[in-house]
């Protein structure tokens, strides 16, 4: 949008357009290109590396008594990108003197004997071994002080070809850094806000950017104060619904995918086929708009009708048989949504009922499973929910590709992969 400002405001009518792009995409982007026309190993994408880091620290852990060992997988993958950026040699991890370092040292070797092995690579672990890495077309490295020495290698290498290549410094401050101490996390946030719109006040099409650690919720909250004090008239006019396609205020990054509404349903209704379900969870599930059939006012009544008889925690089996209890003539409405919800329930369950397969073929099952039920249901979709369907599509897609790292799952193990996959997916709708 600068750029465009800028271009226009110089009398251009028009311009090329830079691509802006984190610094793994770039590579993955040219080495993939680069591919087209060499003999090089096949490239995994970002899934099917996960897996195989998963799998390999799944094995280097196994004696260990770990929560979350699928975050622990990502830890040291991403450590690996930073010694790799570093040019830190793995022979000074084992050596490093703590359990961390051995363990990243014997995982990351576990993993690059499963890519020799079955022929494949990354585009940064094969990055060092091309002569020149991009076009002729001119890249520039953005937000760095100072390279690191990986991208100062390529940025040397392209220079030598003679392409245009350079790196912008971060632009230094023109007045000191203040610290503000505020009394707590609401005055915090709420100062945030004023001095975003005491800047834009000052210039309009001034760009704000605030760096906010923490949860999710935080960033959420802080979104909104700003769409409040930026535009008061049209938040009390429009409130909420106003959403992020038609607001000033953008988070970047995005929340994991299974936090979407609409695909946290999709991943609920899996659990609720094949494992035990806590009723609350159960209700909130039933209870959520992407229904096609039964219609809203019917899934509630059932589920008042359900409070007064099923238990705190029930599995597939249990759940079909207090819907198929359900009496038809005294409770009308509740039972006919009873027996329709049951019928969808065991179609969507024969889908699932392989003990294992291919993440393909458990790609085709979960899709399976989820048109039994008419899921994202029959409401009119606005952008951010058409954009978060075709991102699940996508992720589907995805997951069935990890045959190269799992060729057979069983289907637990399939359901917890595709549930880690959706969790470390980062994903926000574009917007304006």
């Amino acid at each position: 949008m600068a750029l465009a400002r800028a271009a226009v405001g110089g009398g251009r009518r028009v311009w090329a357009t830079p691509d802006i792009l984190p610094a793994q995409t770039w590579l993955s982007r040219e080495i993939e290109a680069a591919a087209l026309t060499s003999a090089l190993p096949r490239l995994l994408s970002s899934a099917q590396d996960w897996l195989l880091w998963r799998q390999c620290a799944a094995e280097f852990t196994a004696h260990l008594e770990l929560v979350a060992r699928g975050a622990l997988a990502e830890g040291l993958r991403r450590a690996d990108e930073l010694a790799g950026e570093y040019l830190i040699p793995a022979r000074e991890l084992a050596n490093s003197g703590g359990t961390e370092g051995r363990l990243l040292y014997d995982v990351r070797r576990a993993v690059h004997a499963r890519y020799a092995a079955q022929g494949v690579t990354t585009a940064r672990a094969i990055a060092g071994e091309l002569a020149c890495i991009g076009s002729e077309r001119p890249v520039e490295f953005a937000g760095y002080r100072r390279l690191p020495p990986f991208l100062e290698a390529i940025s040397q290498a392209r220079q030598a070809r003679g392409y245009a290549t350079s790196t912008r410094a971060p632009a230094t401050p023109e007045r000191r850094a203040q610290r503000i101490l505020a009394a707590d996390r609401g005055e915090e946030l709420e100062r945030i806000a004023h001095w975003c719109r005491m800047r834009l006040d000052v210039d309009p099409n001034a760009r704000a950017l605030v760096v906010l650690p923490g949860p999710a919720a935080l960033r959420e909250r802080l979104a909104t104060l700003l769409r409040q004090s930026l535009d008061p008239q049209d938040w009390l006019q429009q409130g909420q619904a106003r959403g992020a396609a038609g607001s000033r205020v953008a988070i970047e990054g995005g929340d994991p995918l299974a936090r979407a509404p609409m695909v946290a349903h999709a991943l609920s209704a899996l659990s609720v086929l094949t494992s035990e379900t806590a009723f609350e969870a159960f209700s909130a599930w039933l209870c959520a708009p992407y229904w096609q059939r039964p219609d809203a006012a019917a899934r509630a009544r059932l589920d008042l009708r359900l409070r007064a008889s099923a238990p705190l925690q029930f599995d597939p089996a249990t759940l079909l048989a207090l819907l198929a209890a359900e009496p038809p003539a005294r409770h009308g409405a509740s039972s006919t949504a009873a027996a329709e919800l049951g019928a969808r329930l065991g179609a969507a369950a024969t889908q699932l009922e392989a003990r294992a397969g291919s993440p393909r073929e458990w790609a085709v099952r979960i899709r399976g499973a989820l048109d039994a039920l008419h899921w994202p249901g029959d409401a009119v979709r606005g952008s951010d929910e058409e954009q978060t369907l075709q991102r699940f599509n996508e992720l589907l897609n995805e997951f069935g590709e990890l045959a190269v790292a799992a060729p057979v799952l069983s289907r637990d193990r399939a359901l917890q992969t595709f549930n880690e996959l959706a969790m470390r997916t980062a994903f926000r709708p574009a917007s304006g």
